[in-house]
């Protein structure tokens, strides 16, 4: 069983497990309103799937290196940081309060999107003529298709509060 998620943006990702399904949630990359599906099935809204935020929301144990502190993951593994092979490793249990998650990674979503009026004149003018080519798009039937630049630009947007949601853990 494989689960697919849609980012923000619209691309679609995946295959994850279910074990990496949970770390999405945990580390705010899935939010309640994420479209998910399950291998072949219909999307629907990650808060409708049953269980699945309680089950993140219960508490997990992290394993970190014993010789310089960095988090891994379980043993038998390699530290990246020290490049040490650990077998046992320090354990700690991590409670997971995926309101305050959920509310950081939308903050995050805030301070990466710069309203149309503060932009300089020329990405204004970009910006408008994206949204005129979507607009035209849908009309014709074409919605979902973009240009390689509009995804480079969203996928930019994306992973600037990833990268910065990332940092505060």
């Amino acid at each position: 069983m494989t689960w697919f998620y849609k980012s923000l943006t619209g691309m679609e990702y995946g295959p994850v497990s279910p074990l990496d399904l949970l770390d999405l949630i945990r580390n705010g990359t899935v939010l309640l309103d994420t479209p998910l599906k399950k291998d072949d099935s219909q999307w629907v809204m990650a808060q409708d799937v049953n269980g699945l935020f309680a089950t993140a929301a219960k508490p997990s144990i992290a394993y970190f290196c014993p010789g310089c502190g960095k988090e891994i993951s379980k043993p038998p593994s390699r530290c990246s940081k020290c490049d040490v092979h650990v077998e046992r490793a320090n354990q700690k249990l991590v409670h997971h309060d995926l309101e305050a998650i959920d509310r950081k990674a939308r903050k995050a979503m805030e301070r990466v999107s710069v309203p149309t009026k503060e932009l300089r004149k020329t990405d204004r003018d970009r910006v408008t003529r994206r949204d005129e080519v979507l607009s035209q798009k849908s009309s014709a039937g074409e919605a979902g298709q973009m240009s390689s630049s509009e995804v480079d630009s969203s996928d930019t947007i994306s992973r600037k509060w990833l990268t910065w949601l990332r940092r505060k853990r």
